[in-house]
């Protein structure tokens, strides 16, 4: 019966290239990409993202449990071509935060005043 039941569950592998964890490897890295390159604009996003995940865990336990059958156990050496995914998105990410940092503070003005003797507003007039 317990093996009837399980077996009519959805199955959690689609094909055999493709499984749910596609799925949540682009949900983890489409959060972990806007609170990396917007979060000195909208801190608050850092706590939402938090909120987020833990949510999406305890959902993502009980459709595991609940609803779908157990997903073959498949080794993996690393987290593959998410991995190069990852890596654009901190160097896109350090470059925007630089960027937004530069020029919504007066560090760009201070700079250019220190280094050719003239702030932003002398040389508009």
């Amino acid at each position: 019966m317990l093996i009837e039941k399980e077996w009519d569950r959805a199955s959690y592998q689609v094909t055999s290239e493709i499984d749910g964890v596609l799925k949540e490897y682009l949900k983890i890295t489409l959060l972990v990409t806007a609170v990396s390159m917007f979060g000195t604009a909208f801190p608050l996003g850092f706590v939402l993202a938090y909120f987020t995940m833990s949510s999406s865990i305890k959902i993502d336990k009980f459709k595991l449990i609940n609803y779908m059958r157990r997903p073959s156990p498949k080794g993996a050496s690393d987290i593959g071509f998410w991995s190069n995914i990852l890596e654009v998105v901190n160097i896109l990410s350090i470059i925007a935060n630089i960027s937004i940092l530069a020029f919504t503070s007066s560090s760009i003005d201070t700079v250019v005043h220190k280094i050719f003797g003239y702030t932003y507003e002398q040389k508009k007039t």
